[in-house]
């Protein structure tokens, strides 16, 4: 992906110039957000929700496409915010995020240990869209 030369955040000068283009890049094609229009908030942690969400956008900008038949699984995603329901719905049908005893604990930080899960599993679904 190919990041523009200005971004409208403000507070990732700053960072190391391969985080700067990956932050662009990403939210060039609508992968990551920031936290407004002007602030990246990039030494935040990041929670389950966020990269549920974030996961999905990435399979969907390589082509993905819904699976009709996916189910929410988790009891504790909020039932207002449409994306996480969906992104939640799909990554599990996927077996990307499985989540604990019938929750996803969608405001809990990852760990370290999750997250690579989470990313193996997201890269063995990419190789599935070839």
């Amino acid at each position: 992906i190919e990041a523009p030369a200005t971004t409208t955040f403000k507070d990732i000068a700053t960072l190391d110039a391969e985080a700067q283009t990956a932050i662009k890049a990403l939210n060039s094609v609508g992968v990551i957000n920031g936290v407004n229009k002007e602030t990246f908030a990039p030494h935040n942690k990041i929670t389950r929700a966020q990269t549920a969400k974030m996961i999905y956008r990435l399979l969907v900008s390589c082509g993905y496409e819904d699976q009709a038949d996916a189910k929410m699984p988790f009891s504790d995603v909020p039932a207002n915010d449409a994306e996480l329901n969906t992104a939640a719905a799909q990554l599990n049908a996927l077996g990307i995020m499985t989540g604990s005893n019938g929750k996803l604990n969608p405001s809990n930080p990852l760990t370290r240990d999750q997250m690579s899960k989470v990313l193996n599993n997201a890269l063995q679904a990419l190789n599935g869209l070839e």
